[in-house]
């Protein structure tokens, strides 16, 4: 009995007068993040619609864990926030592909005395098309043509080139051709991937002198878990 009591106001010194770990944790204002205490961070961060707390101590070590499931309105609104920056990025992308064919077909036309610059466009898109599994040769564009047609087609406009002339129209038709049917690639912005669900873990410790350690945690995200680091709890901290 007396060794049991002995355990009992242990412990209860260790956590600081009945204070538990779950406890110094939530009351704790992180050096890093000095504008609220962790539990002020977590419940009006809007992230979480549902928070669990557990004292997770063992073996000496005073520790707890958070766990936040995300918000469906948060996973949503995370999508349309994603897919409205890829798709604006998309629509840029498809302006300055726009811009290139028009700029080659001036300077072609212009270079060649042709009148009527959207003919030399209609003749490329007419006698040729992009072949997409040429795309993956470095070495020459994947553009497939009817070189008669588009040959007959550049002699209609322009009587008189040499063969010379009318190679370099024929390799800036086929440049003009690929610019314009090639898929439309975005760089650096992912396309959004619609979340189903997130549980946020976050894991803390209780130092001996009082300090609060975050030691990482984990998320698992529609069935898939991976180890998350201080960039997920200061997510916690942003506000708008």
């Amino acid at each position: 009995m007396k060794k049991y009591l002995f355990s009992s106001v242990l412990a209860m010194l260790i956590l600081g007068c009945g204070d538990s770990a779950v406890d110094k944790v939530k009351k704790y204002t992180l050096p890093q993040f000095k504008s609220m205490n962790i539990e002020t961070a977590i419940k009006t961060s809007k992230i979480c619609s549902k928070i669990s707390w557990d004292d997770t101590s063992k073996d000496g070590l005073v520790s707890a864990s958070l766990t936040c499931e995300v918000g469906a309105d948060v996973l949503k609104a995370e999508f349309d926030a994603q897919n409205a920056k890829f798709l604006k990025a998309q629509e840029e992308e498809k302006a300055q592909i726009k811009e290139k064919v028009e700029n080659n077909l001036k300077n072609l036309a212009e270079r060649y005395e042709i009148s009527d610059k959207e003919k030399l466009h209609e003749i490329a898109m007419k006698f040729c098309e992009y072949d997409e599994k040429e795309n993956k040769n470095l070495f020459s564009v994947p553009v497939k043509c009817d070189e008669t047609g588009l040959n007959g087609g550049i002699d209609g406009l322009k009587a008189g080139l040499k063969d010379y002339e009318k190679n370099h129209i024929v390799s800036v038709l086929k440049n003009v051709v690929w610019q314009g049917k090639e898929p439309v690639k975005v760089y650096f912005i992912k396309p959004a991937v619609e979340v189903k669900s997130r549980v946020i873990t976050l894991q803390f410790v209780v130092n001996t002198d009082d300090t609060i350690s975050f030691k990482g945690g984990e998320m698992v995200q529609d069935g898939k878990s991976e180890r998350i680091g201080s960039g997920v709890l200061a997510r916690f901290y942003k506000r708008d």
